[in-house]
């Protein structure tokens, strides 16, 4: 909350914006009713549209924004995949990530990174990082496969294809389509 000396400048800029039209005491409880929204943290959820993530060191769930021993939940381990549906900030101004099952993770970008990437790279290239290699497919949904993409195998791309369940997928240079998963690949 805004201390009363806040509070009370805030009323008279109200009152003087409003051409004197408001009430002194009108003013003063829009001040506190502006101030209390803005100040307070923690209390709703911002749906976001659905994106996924990727653990990049291990994270601990809790039930509420704001991260204490009682409100633990659960741990996700490095690697896992998971679904953000909203934002919260912490009581503390931390913004915190909510996930499809309604609990709350942290958004350090040195614990959690996106799964997929948003843009196509400065050089319109990509290398292939799994182990096993990659497909290309005909369709930007990635079926009918047409060929096989060994590890380190360097591609060129053309254009990025985004859906509404959050996947990304890279058409390539020469035909067909890639996941855009950092999983799988790399920009260079």
């Amino acid at each position: 909350m805004l201390s009363i000396k806040r509070q009370t400048i805030m009323a008279a800029v109200l009152f003087v914006i409003g051409g004197g039209l408001l009430s002194q005491t009108q003013a003063v409880n829009a001040a506190s009713n502006h101030s209390s929204e803005n100040t307070t943290y923690g209390s709703t959820t911002t749906k976001v549209s659905p994106f996924k993530i990727v653990v990049k060191k291990e994270v601990h769930s809790f039930k509420t924004a704001d991260f204490t021993k009682s409100n633990l939940t659960g741990i996700n381990h490095p690697s896992k995949q998971l679904v953000v549906t909203g934002t919260q900030k912490s009581s503390a101004g931390a913004l915190r990530y909510q996930l499809d099952d309604g609990t709350f993770i942290t958004s350090d970008p040195d614990y959690v990174t996106r799964q997929f990437y948003a843009s196509l790279p400065k050089s319109k290239r990509i290398i292939v990082t799994d182990t096993i290699g990659i497909n290309s497919y005909q369709s930007p949904t990635l079926k009918n496969k047409m060929k096989h993409f060994q590890f380190h195998q360097s591609l060129k791309v053309s254009k990025i294809k985004r859906f509404n369940n959050g996947n990304i997928t890279y058409r390539l240079a020469s035909g067909g389509y890639v996941t855009a998963s950092k999983l799988f690949v790399k920009a260079m």
